[in-house]
């Protein structure tokens, strides 16, 4: 599949052909509900920032170089930023553990804001051997009113495919978001209840 992908550089694409048909991928989420206390506060989830070419809607591979390229004619069924905002906000809700959470941009109010960057959300093709679904974001909970941060942690998932093709790729990103939102949904709620519990305490 790589050989009749052409590589042009280090935020270029690898591609050939002329038509504008592709494959559109989405990622379910299909975990257990973790469990924990509930909140009394209100979350919001921001749109994770992301460098080129992470931002963009193309499924991203990087081969054995350090040059980036992407699947020819497949799109995930959103930029890959707001599709891991998505499945954040899908994570919290399924939690049960807090009632308010949204989106930074809805009329939902927000006490704690989860916010971050996706530093990797691409799939690692070496030469020979086995791909991989690299995914990692860098997570900061912060004080919304006063963006003050109270607590950060880097996640990361580093998954195996069990085939160089798209499918068994996008299966691999299917089993490490699976096992990433969790842990970011019990982390961020965890602490923030750490926080906001030390900050108000409730009385006696």
């Amino acid at each position: 599949m790589l050989a009749a992908l052409i590589a042009i550089g280090l935020s270029g694409c690898l591609s050939v052909g002329g038509t504008n048909e592709f494959n559109v991928y989405g990622l379910n989420l299909d975990t257990p509900k973790p469990g924990g206390a509930a909140v009394t506060w209100q979350l919001l989830v921001d749109v994770p920032t992301a460098a080129d070419p992470v931002s963009s809607q193309r499924i991203v591979l990087k081969p054995g170089d350090r040059a980036y390229g992407v699947f020819e004619k497949a799109r995930w069924t959103d930029r890959a930023p707001e599709l891991f905002q998505a499945l954040l906000l899908e994570g919290f809700e399924d939690s049960g553990r807090v009632i308010g959470v949204g989106r930074m941009s809805s009329s939902v109010g927000g006490d704690l804001a989860l916010i971050g960057e996706l530093r990797a959300f691409e799939a690692e093709f070496p030469d020979q051997g086995q791909a991989y679904a690299h995914i990692v974001f860098s997570a900061k909970l912060v004080h919304y009113s006063s963006s003050r941060v109270l607590t950060a942690r880097v996640f990361e998932q580093r998954v195996p495919s069990e085939g160089r093709d798209l499918p068994s790729v996008v299966a691999a990103f299917e089993r490490g978001v699976n096992v990433m939102v969790p842990e970011v949904v019990d982390w961020s709620l965890t602490a923030g209840n750490a926080n906001w519990q030390a900050a108000y305490p409730q009385p006696r």
